[in-house]
């Protein structure tokens, strides 16, 4: 039997092992080779006042740093403290991949000379040499320089940090100041200055800015005439699906209206990142709007939701028609068309700002959602502005309640609190809220069946149930 010895002993006799000794120390690890074994000394206590003692002790390894051929642990203070003493700079300035890739002959760097005192800077830069000299694992593979500390001057504190590049600044957009509340008004945002849920110290400003970027998202006027298999009445029928698809899918109102505008969006200036695809022709098959549609509210999901449904759920309520990647396929498209900007103005959350600052009750708030939401299933009121669609359903809404059959009494609802929010007055709306009424007086029962019935509901109310008007 073989040992990892010298000699071996064989019926009583001590013979030379048959493993010569270069064999042994080639063919062994490290730890089992003859010429490393070292003795291990045994720790003494030593007392705490026996300063000689503890400077010692400091500098014995323990078992486990033996075994890794590890140097003793230093504190994170004491390696950011003598980091100054460790700075090296290089005078000719190597790239990362030159400093990994570099396999030089290994040579001992002379000590760097302290010429003055060193920076923050210079503090950063020892650290950033000392995780590449780690990732080298050898000091061998260091490439052969000579290092000397230099002063690096101290930037202003005005001035941009080193790393920063200012070659292009970025645009800021320009956000109109909103108006302060005129004389009798009462100042919402500063009665609701305790709730931190109505952050009304940019509320103002955040519907100023989206009313100001209302032109950016337009759609075009008759945006379907340049699509011949799609109609108004197509149309209509796809966005009731998608109503019965947030209903089912139990999605916020925001994601309809913004998977409605994100089609429409796209019908109207439709664009493809790849013309070579045969899918990707103009004008749009019929076949392929609900797949649009799907992909919209996909899109829109992903933008306002918190959960999105995921992509089994859409193709589910598309009856499996399409696959996971002609809608992914189709998405990219949308994502593409729209120039990548998803934060379009709703009318949706105009009616609920309009009616939160100007106290307007639940009841008339959720006649004015239905309004609204009856008015997504016809494209004549998709290239209105949203923040005047929703002045119109609101005050459609209040004339409908109010005063049905009154019309001198119909304009003064509209008081100075609420034409200071909306900025609008009802010479602005008369003519669109005149044509919302005539939409919900014709608005077929049989095939556009699910806004009303969602709003015939006691939940919502029963606010389908009131009779427009017939006079405006």
């Amino acid at each position: 039997m073989l040992n990892f010895g010298r000699s071996r002993v064989v019926d009583g006799t001590t013979q030379p092992s048959k493993m010569s000794r270069n064999a042994t120390s080639h063919n062994l690890p490290r730890l089992f080779r003859n010429e490393n074994i070292q003795p291990i000394r045994k720790l003494r206590p030593v007392s705490r006042d026996d300063n000689t003692a503890k400077n010692k002790r400091k500098n014995v390894l323990s078992p486990s740093h033996m075994m890794q051929g590890l140097g003793t642990k230093r504190s994170a203070f004491a390696d950011v403290t003598n980091g100054m003493q460790r700075l090296q700079i290089p005078r000719k300035v190597l790239s990362i991949n030159d400093r990994l890739k570099s396999k030089t002959s290994a040579a001992k760097r002379q000590p760097p000379t302290i010429k003055e005192e060193v920076s923050t800077e210079e503090v950063n830069a020892t650290l950033y040499l000392s995780a590449l000299e780690e990732l080298d694992g050898k000091a061998q593979s260091q490439p052969e320089y000579e290092t000397t500390l230099v002063k690096v001057p101290e930037r202003a504190s005005s001035a941009p940090p080193v790393s920063v590049r200012n070659k292009i600044q970025a645009r800021v957009p320009h956000i109109p100041t909103p108006h302060t509340p005129p004389p009798g008004v009462n100042d919402f945002d500063k009665e609701t200055a305790s709730d931190t849920s109505s952050i009304s110290v940019y509320a103002a400003y955040i519907f100023s800015y989206l009313k100001s970027r209302e032109d950016k998202y337009s759609v075009k006027p008759n945006f379907l005439d340049q699509h011949t298999e799609i109609t108004n009445d197509i149309r209509s029928i796809v966005v009731d699906w998608m109503v019965e698809v947030q209903e089912t899918l139990e999605l916020n109102h925001e994601t309809l209206y913004l998977a409605v505008k994100n089609m429409d969006l796209y019908l109207s200036n439709p664009k493809y990142p790849n013309m070579k695809d045969p899918a990707a022709s103009r004008p749009i098959k019929r076949t392929r709007l609900r797949l649009i549609a799907c992909a919209s509210m996909l899109l829109a999901a992903q933008y306002d939701e918190r959960l999105p449904p995921p992509t089994s759920d859409w193709l589910q309520m598309c009856d499996n028609d399409f696959t996971a990647a002609e809608l992914n396929s189709m998405q990219q498209q949308l994502f593409y068309a729209l120039d990548f900007n998803l934060g379009a103005p709703l009318s949706y959350r105009f009616l609920r700002r309009y009616c939160r600052a100007c106290s307007i009750d639940i009841d008339l708030l959720t006649l004015a959602r239905y309004i609204l939401e009856a008015a997504l299933m016809d494209s004549q009121f998709s290239s209105e502005s949203d923040s005047l669609m929703a002045s119109a359903a609101l005050w459609l809404a209040m004339c409908m309640v109010k005063a049905p059959s009154d019309k001198a009494v119909r304009r003064d609802l509209w008081n100075e609190g609420l034409q200071h929010y909306t900025g609008y007055k009802v010479t602005n709306f008369e003519g669109l809220a005149a044509r919302l009424n005539a939409w919900i007086r014709s608005l077929p029962k049989v095939h556009l069946k699910t806004v009303y019935s969602k709003y015939s509901h006691k939940v919502f109310r029963k606010v389908a149930l009131i009779p427009p008007l017939a006079d405006l």
